[in-house]
């Protein structure tokens, strides 16, 4: 599903979206077809249809064949220029098949459990280690999407909390939502609890799917308890969570819905790999977490609803904690971020001094410089210093989201400027250095009006700057590429 909402996301005009989806049991794939976009099918295999924590014991064997499949299927388009992963079995192994489809990878992961060969990750969970929890599983510039403020919704959940209104603290409407199929029928233990339970005058809805193989069960006690009703595949599900003032579920993405419309949750753990969130946002208060389906009890449950009714400022604090995790614009950032970067430029400054050293020392910068000689530090130092101060030489740093990327220096001369620039090493190769180049035009031309000629002097041998500065309008004068701004 998370997919499927970055994909709405990500449509535009000319841009073709496909679906590569292996045909098990439950597949959305009638719903994402419903959307416009292309699905094309695996044949359903058994080794792939197993619990989440047993997928990463596919063999090599089924892996390779997987993405040899995925190749064949695609075959027909041209290169991707992005190719998204979403699953919990395939790693690196099947990332370096599929590379000569795509231009890039782009990986969604939450279990940190195995390397990848991907150009970006995003792990839209909340973990106390976020800034190091793939370390050494990546390559070096792989660019890393961390936390809630990430989470890939849909739209509807952005909407709904675009008209959320403060709320009385009385508890109102419970939502009881276990996923469609709730596998180990945790919703009953609910139901069960709440027939015990008396004086409770609430309204309770109850989420499920037709495909739920205790339906009948589960219809037969909700017939036994006051104010609640059964909800089979709702079309509404954003507006229903928004509507209510507490729910009980489970602690997989719909974690985030929640979080996002503001409803306080009673968390269960269905996986593994939903343990660790389901704490993490129990610590920060947005939660509580009571276990995993394996452990928790009617009990558990006949003490705390009733505890939570009658205790609704503890409710309100978890709300205003949630909606202050997740806001709701996951996709839209990742879009933005694929689309066209936000990129910002400041003056260098003293502080930059150091880790520029650092930056422009790199073997793999060093190694297109015209002098590709490792630097002195203290001559570096006091250059930088001396360089900062010349008004004839401009160093501005480019930034997303107040991270450092790349380095751009302009040296002055009357009308004209010569312009040279670098990535920092861990941002290089992900298509960056034409969005920096473009904003740097863009700098100096509204800095700068007096400039009317920029000139860069670019080794033959380094082809992806003679590409950078093609595509932003450079052309080859005498080896010399040169950008006329009275044109543009």
């Amino acid at each position: 599903m998370r997919c499927l909402a970055l994909a709405k996301e990500l449509y535009e005009k000319n841009t073709e979206i496909v679906f590569v989806c292996r045909d098990l049991p439950g597949n959305i794939c009638d719903k994402i077809k419903s959307y416009g976009f292309t699905v094309f099918l695996l044949p359903f295999t058994p080794e792939f249809n197993t619990p989440t924590d047993q997928l990463n014991n596919l063999s090599n064997s089924i892996i390779y064949e997987d993405a040899s499949s995925t190749c064949e299927i695609l075959s027909s388009y041209p290169l991707f220029d992005w190719l998204i992963l979403d699953h919990y079995s395939l790693d690196q192994k099947w990332e370096d098949v599929v590379q000569p489809i795509a231009k890039r990878i782009f990986v969604i992961d939450d279990m940190a459990n195995r390397p990848h060969n991907c150009d970006a990750i995003l792990d839209q969970n909340l973990h106390k280690d976020m800034e190091y929890r793939y370390q050494n599983l990546l390559k070096t510039n792989c660019r890393q999407f961390m936390g809630p403020r990430y989470a890939l919704l849909r739209s509807e959940f952005k909407k709904q909390r675009q008209v959320f209104q403060e709320k009385n603290k009385t508890i109102e409407t419970l939502l009881i939502m276990f996923g469609g199929t709730d596998p180990d029928n945790e919703t009953l233990k609910v139901l069960q609890a709440l027939i015990t339970i008396e004086n409770i005058d609430i309204q309770i809805n109850v989420i499920i799917s037709e495909k739920n193989q205790y339906l009948n069960k589960i219809r037969t006690l909700i017939g036994q308890i006051k104010n609640a009703c059964l909800i089979s595949n709702p079309n509404n599900v954003a507006e229903l969570m928004a509507n209510a003032d507490l729910a009980i579920g489970a602690g997989g993405s719909s974690s985030w819905e929640r979080c996002c419309v503001g409803l306080p949750s009673v968390l269960v753990s269905m996986a593994e790999n939903q343990e660790e969130v389901c704490a993490s946002l129990s610590d920060a208060g947005a939660a509580i977490y009571i276990g995993s389906t394996k452990t928790t009890t009617v009990s558990q449950y006949k003490y705390l609803i009733p505890y939570l009714i009658n205790n609704p400022e503890h409710v309100d604090r978890m709300r205003k904690r949630a909606r202050e995790l997740v806001d709701g614009r996951g996709c839209e950032r990742i879009k933005k971020w694929i689309y066209t970067p936000d990129i910002k430029l400041r003056f260098a400054g003293k502080n930059d001094c150091i880790p520029m050293f650092y930056w422009r020392n790199d073997i793999n910068t060093r190694k297109y410089s015209h002098d590709p000689t490792p630097l002195n530090y203290d001559k570096h130092l006091a250059w930088c210093n001396e360089a900062i101060a010349d008004p004839k030489c401009v160093i501005l740093v480019a930034e997303i989201e107040s991270l450092s990327i790349s380095i751009v220096r302009f040296d002055i001369n009357n009308g004209n400027a010569k312009i040279s620039l670098y990535l920092v090493p861990k941002y290089a190769g992900q298509g960056l250095g034409e969005h920096v180049l473009k904003s740097a035009i863009k700098w100096v031309k509204n800095n700068y009006p007096n400039i009317n000629e920029l000139r860069a002097e670019i080794k033959s041998e380094n082809i992806p700057s003679l590409k950078t500065f093609i595509n932003a309008g450079f052309s080859e004068k005498n080896r010399v590429f040169v950008f006329e701004c009275a044109d543009s």
